[in-house]
């Protein structure tokens, strides 16, 4: 079975998706990631820099994308925060109503699941739980333990998957991984600033990615 189950995004093809290596939080993970190609064209011809802090984050996703927005319909804090942010995050035009904003950033991937290996499956299923706001997660295990049925009923109770297997045949031979638990889908009922933090993090990890 392929491990490398896909999570439905808008129309995008699962065969579009991309395996990379990276750390969040001090834990290495491998992410499945779906590359936006025309953000990530857009942030090639100029300087975008995504803020770091998923409180702006949050802010940037209250713009719309389509249409422009009164500057006057956000509290003052947030009136600052938005004129001080950087070209290529928002757009700017005027009106009656006086300055209009709307946003043009968008996040450059989507993460669509995580993989985290480990040897003692309480700690690694620890790990995954961590990563429980962002993506579908599996841990990857070298071998199946006594207490399998254990790990099986805490795993599912947290929506984590299990392999069992190695990293490197994640990304040579998935199809040699022996699934002995499915993940739980990952349905957010938002996106989030954190979230788009983390998709920040994974294509990062993508643009340091060989090849």
């Amino acid at each position: 079975m392929n491990v490398l189950a896909s999570i439905p995004h808008l129309a995008t093809s699962s065969s579009e998706a991309k395996l990379v290596k990276s750390h969040f939080q001090g834990v290495p993970v491998s992410l499945e990631v779906l590359p936006m190609q025309a953000e990530i064209q857009r942030r090639k011809t100029g300087d975008v820099r995504v803020p770091v802090n998923p409180e702006l984050l949050d802010l940037l996703l209250k713009l719309p994308s389509e249409s422009f927005l009164p500057l006057r319909a956000f509290p003052s804090r947030e009136q600052d925060q938005l004129s001080g942010m950087s070209e290529g995050l928002i757009e700017w035009d005027s009106g009656a109503e006086g300055a209009l904003v709307k946003r043009i950033v968008a996040p450059a991937v989507t993460p669509r699941a995580v993989w985290i290996a480990g040897r003692g499956w309480e700690r690694t299923l620890s790990n995954a739980t961590r990563f429980g706001q962002y993506c579908q997660r599996t841990m990857i295990l070298s071998r199946i333990p006594d207490d399998a049925e254990l790990m099986c009923l805490e795993a599912a109770y947290y929506g984590v998957g299990i392999v069992i297997g190695t990293s490197v045949q994640l990304s040579e031979d998935p199809l040699a991984l022996e699934v002995l638990l499915e993940p739980a889908p990952f349905l957010p009922s938002r996106y989030t600033g954190a979230l788009w933090r983390f998709a920040e993090v994974a294509y990062d990890s993508l643009r340091n990615s060989p090849g």
